[in-house]
């Protein structure tokens, strides 16, 4: 950095105007410089449009640059079919960018790849000075990798960014430390983060405990390093927290880009998601199913990851009762009681649970149903989902011949080991 980028003695607008003028200058200068000009620094708002991200720098020339800060932000925004990459963005910063979609055309397969060249790298904010020459070399932003692939990511999922959510990592064949956290750290606080994440290794030198409460300031948030190669996988925490929540207006796309990105990050934090924002939608979408005339009666169901589902059948069949089935290679986790207790309160719907410790042929199986089932006298019609266990659970389930019995099945597709909620449509299945 041989001259500060912005030199404030340029600037030749009065009052107000000259403040507006400013543009990057508010995310680049000392609060002291803006003192010195006669106009009092205001902390800008962090841009959240789609595809934004913020990049934390450290100013390792202070002296040659009194007017820049000791670490400062530069708001950038990843977008799509521009012509090219901003011209006065800092070289170095641009190779970053380039090895970032490299990153991801490597990793994403060709038919996404190909959609990789229409997304170019900007400020995102007006009136921002030629910084071309700005610590030309890739190696001055490296840090910069894990912010602008976060970025990108989300740009491409179509999910917007949570702006209070910073980030600062190198990325070389694996997450590498970074130097400088405790200057990055300040600033990202003093600008208005809530949560900084930062490769694993980087440890701050010299930073106040308070940044690490959980009393409204910013939380530092180490992210470990990982075997896998792919950045999706190591950062997908960061992802997570990155990515902000559809509101209840957004597309199915969107919906179900979110759903993906919570479940690779942490399965009960997609299950609530999925319970308080998914599960009424396709409840709604399924009015019209083979469940349109199911009321009342009984719904019965095994258990098994993905208990979920056993919401959705609760806010369409509506019963009056309902029987969650267990055995020994699916017996309920505490969560899963917790989940099914919450449903069956607010619905207002008494639930059993009946657990099977015997032998697992379906055979045997069926016929231990049989009997604890028809001891209970349970509510007619009876509503079996087959959906969630193994088959020979499913099996055993699918043998009951009473006329009183419907059968069905939550048809969906699936993603990298998870469902697409949009797709998931409950069919009938034919009785036996």
């Amino acid at each position: 950095m041989a001259k500060s980028p912005v030199d404030p003695r340029t600037w030749t607008k009065p009052g107000k105007a000259r403040y507006e003028s400013a543009g990057l200058a508010k995310w680049l200068l000392t609060p002291e410089t803006f003192q010195m000009i006669g106009v009092p620094w205001q902390r800008p708002s962090l841009p959240s449009g789609l595809g934004c991200c913020h990049v934390l720098v450290v100013n390792k020339q202070t002296k040659e640059t009194p007017f820049l800060r000791p670490a400062f932000i530069l708001p950038l925004q990843w977008k799509k079919d521009a012509a090219g990459h901003q011209p006065h963005l800092p070289k170095g910063l641009v190779a970053v960018a380039e090895n970032v979609k490299a990153h991801l055309k490597q990793n994403l397969g060709k038919q996404a790849a190909e959609d990789f060249d229409a997304w170019t790298l900007h400020f995102s904010v007006k009136n921002a000075p030629n910084l071309s020459e700005l610590s030309p070399d890739e190696d001055s932003w490296s840090s910069a990798w894990i912010s602008l692939f976060a970025g990108l990511w989300l740009a491409i999922k179509g999910l917007l960014p949570n702006p209070q959510v910073f980030a600062t990592g190198a990325w070389q064949d694996g997450l590498q430390p970074i130097t400088g956290l405790d200057a990055k750290a300040a600033v990202a606080q003093e600008f208005g983060a809530s949560r900084l994440f930062y490769s694993e290794g980087s440890q701050p030198t010299d930073f106040p405990n308070t940044f690490q409460s959980t009393d409204g300031s910013c939380v530092l948030q180490s992210i470990s390093r990982t075997e896998s190669f792919k950045a999706a996988e190591c950062l997908k925490y960061l992802l997570s927290a990155m990515a902000h929540e559809p509101d209840s207006t957004a597309s199915d796309t969107e919906l179900d880009a979110y759903y993906q990105v919570r479940f690779q990050a942490n399965k009960d934090s997609a299950r609530e998601f999925y319970c308080r924002v998914l599960s009424p939608r396709i409840a709604e979408k399924n009015q019209n199913s083979a469940v349109r005339n199911a009321s009342l009666g009984t719904l019965i169901t095994w258990v098994s990851n993905g208990w979920e589902l056993i919401y959705n059948d609760l806010l369409l069949i509506k019963p009056k009762l309902l029987i969650v089935l267990t055995n020994r290679d699916f017996d309920l986790t505490n969560k899963a009681i917790s989940d099914i207790d919450d449903w069956c309160k607010t619905l207002q719907v008494p639930w059993i649970h009946l657990h099977f410790d015997g032998n697992l042929e379906p055979t045997f199986l069926f016929e231990e149903l049989c009997n604890r089932l028809r001891e209970l006298s349970l509510p007619k019609p009876w509503h079996i989902d087959i959906t969630l266990g193994t088959v020979t659970m499913s099996l055993a389930l699918y043998r009951f011949s009473e006329e009183a019995v419907s059968y069905y099945y939550w048809n969906k597709e699936m993603k990298q080991h998870s469902v697409i909620p949009s797709t998931s449509r409950l069919l009938s299945v034919p009785a036996r």
